[in-house]
């Protein structure tokens, strides 16, 4: 399987769109995101190592959200896929789905990233 370029993972016109074409309020929203991402990573590990399905589907809910307004479709289709398995406790498909997440969030959070070091320069 070919690695696909990070810049494939998010769509800032979509992003921007959430909006309402604002873009001091999406650059607001990615920071608030990559401030916030690593906590939320760490509460699915535990909360997959702990078989603990209501955390997350909580987790993987928050997670779809963000993504989709921030416009990372694959990665919110995998938080969603995410989000399906803890609602049925799914817990023997649980790694795989999460390793596939963790993988396109890591993308996500890369390009999201490059928009906030953009929006930080002067024009």
């Amino acid at each position: 399987m070919t690695e696909r370029p990070a810049d494939d993972a998010a769509d800032h016109a979509v992003a921007l769109h959430y909006t309402g074409g604002d873009s001091e309020l999406l650059a607001e929203l990615v920071g608030l995101f990559l401030e916030t991402v690593p906590e939320r990573r760490a509460e699915l590990g535990e909360a997959v190592a702990r078989g603990d399905a209501r955390t997350v589907e909580r987790v993987a809910h928050s997670l779809k959200g963000g993504l989709a307004s921030l416009g990372a479709g694959p990665a919110a289709a995998l938080a969603a896929e995410l989000e399906r398995l803890g609602a049925q406790a799914r817990v023997d498909a649980w790694p795989e789905a999460v390793g596939r997440l963790e993988a396109e969030l890591a993308l996500a959070v890369t390009v999201f990233r490059r928009w906030a070091e953009a929006h930080e320069r002067p024009a």
